[in-house]
């Protein structure tokens, strides 16, 4: 058994020192983290008739390197593989966002999941591995497919909708399963503000929804394409 917490501390020693030493010292903890995976699985996964079957398990240093993903799923094998260099990578991110003030230029699909993103920040990191896996089987589920039906007209869904889309279900399961697990509002606990209604259309702009009426930092970092 071994925490998140511990998890991140070697993340950030590989980081800083990418190489076989810290990666082998990293896929070390991993390897304890096996049975809070068949958990995982077994709590997040296999509810799901299509996934009854899945396993959830970590991904392990190939030459001394990480791939970019947080998590990913493998149809030939049937797993979803959590990558913890990815994990917290995908929170830095997150509070990337939030700390920075946002360019007002992106277009609004890109704009709502930057700021979702930085909203996301709030949770606690040990969170985010639990998120991501349920994004990824939101992504598997195709459970966008059903606000695609929803949508009026001939709205168009491009690739950061499809991501925000898959973000905000997978909070609506995580929601979830905080209350089971603590007795408590997600929400409520971290101050979670983020309502989807307000964010249907790009009608609004993004310093307006912020509340802040600074400009947009030069260096303010574009998301990675979804």
């Amino acid at each position: 058994m071994i925490s998140w917490a511990q998890i991140e501390k070697q993340v950030s020693a590989w980081k800083k020192k990418p190489g076989a030493g810290t990666a082998s010292a990293l896929d070390r903890s991993l390897k304890k983290s096996a049975s809070q995976m068949d958990r995982l699985g077994a709590f997040l996964v296999q509810p799901h008739a299509e996934l009854s079957s899945s396993r959830v398990t970590v991904c392990l240093s190939k030459e001394g390197s990480y791939p970019e993903w947080g998590c990913r799923y493998d149809a030939e094998r049937d797993v979803f593989e959590l990558n913890a260099v990815g994990v917290v990578s995908f929170y830095e991110q997150c509070v990337a966002f939030r700390e920075r003030e946002w360019v007002e230029e992106l277009p609004f699909s890109e704009k709502r999941l930057v700021m979702y993103e930085a909203e996301l920040s709030k949770l606690p990191s040990r969170l985010f591995p639990m998120l991501l896996l349920l994004q990824e089987v939101g992504r598997v589920l195709e459970v966008t497919q059903m606000e695609r039906r929803r949508s009026t007209g001939h709205q168009e869904f491009d690739a950061y909708d499809l991501s925000y889309l898959n973000f905000v279900w997978a909070f609506r399961q995580l929601e979830n399963i905080y209350l089971k697990l603590h007795g408590t509002q997600l929400r409520s606990d971290f101050n979670f503000t983020w309502f989807e209604s307000n964010w249907v259309t790009g009608t609004r702009s993004l310093r307006e929804r912020a509340g802040t009426s600074e400009k947009p930092s030069a260096g303010a970092k574009r998301p990675s394409e979804p």
